[in-house]
């Protein structure tokens, strides 16, 4: 799954800042989150599921930050 980045601020997958314009490939387990001051509220994950070694469905997952958290 390519990802390309379309925000004008860009965004960072596993912690890894991308630009706009930027594409990267997405693998099973990566985490996509803008570059924002409290990215980890608005970040998504990413799972892959596999049959017979291909993609059978590509799941991206909300998990916010829980309330008052530092």
């Amino acid at each position: 799954l390519v990802l390309r980045v379309t925000g004008s601020n860009g965004t960072r997958i596993n912690g890894k800042a991308y630009g706009p314009d930027k594409t990267t490939i997405l693998n099973h387990g990566d985490r996509i989150a803008p570059i924002v001051q409290d990215s980890d509220r608005l970040a998504i994950d990413v799972r892959f599921s596999c049959e017979l070694n291909r993609v059978s469905a590509i799941t991206l997952t909300r998990n916010p930050k829980s309330e008052g958290a530092s």
